[in-house]
């Protein structure tokens, strides 16, 4: 369901091409549940942001669901992502105007018409998130690791078949920390794939398939 296949990437510098990712591959079935850790700077968010459908690679094919992203025009691109893909950033990236149900109600926005099941869809996630009690409030009223759980919820309103998570857990203490990561791998069962990238030893663990990015290559650990 999703495989990459000789994926490069290289940026411009004063010094010269610059090789983030060499000749990746990677083929992941369905419901695989992946953690990736490696050195900072070493490409991972890159690579995530290549899986995302938000940078492409300089070389290489990419296909999730039998479709290559990149082959498809800006607009269509754009709705493929909104549809298939969820993230997850290390910064829960919620709009402090808008209350914890309309955050995770955003990215319906994109939809040319409205879900009648959208707002109890949402309803349910933020429930099984522990924050019923939550709906009407704001982010500046959230602790840290509420305020994550809500990006989780966001981040699987329409159901992507592939979950994103650039270090999801970096910023909150131990206890919430385990709360997201429960949160994130028990509303991402069945078919949808999970793919994280972390620092954290105790994270990657709870992930059924390992591997590390090091030297510009992924190697399974």
């Amino acid at each position: 369901m999703l495989a990459l296949r000789g994926i490069s990437k290289e940026y411009t510098s004063p010094a010269g091409p610059l090789r983030v990712l060499q000749s990746l591959d990677l083929s992941l079935p369905p419901g695989a549940k992946v953690s990736i850790m490696g050195p900072s700077g070493c490409g991972k968010s890159t690579l995530l942001a290549i899986l995302g459908g938000l940078e492409a690679p300089t070389s290489g094919e990419y296909s999730l669901d039998g479709v290559n992203p990149y082959a498809l025009a800006p607009a269509a691109l754009a709705s493929f992502r909104n549809r298939s893909i969820g993230f997850v950033f290390q910064d829960h990236c919620l709009l402090p105007q808008l209350t914890v149900l309309e955050n995770v109600l955003v990215p319906t926005l994109a939809s040319p018409s409205p879900d009648p099941a959208a707002a109890a869809r949402a309803r349910h996630l933020l429930h099984e998130a522990g924050l019923r009690a939550r709906l009407d409030h704001f982010p500046a009223q959230l602790s840290g690791g509420e305020k994550q759980r809500t990006a989780i919820a966001r981040a699987l309103i329409l159901e992507p078949r592939l979950l994103l998570c650039d270090e999801p857990t970096g910023n909150l203490d131990r206890a919430s920390a385990a709360a997201a990561a429960d949160l994130l791998l028990s509303l991402s069962g069945g078919p949808r794939m999970i793919i994280a990238v972390t620092h954290s030893a105790e994270l990657a663990s709870r992930f059924t398939t390992h591997f590390t990015l090091r030297d510009a290559a992924l190697y399974a650990s």
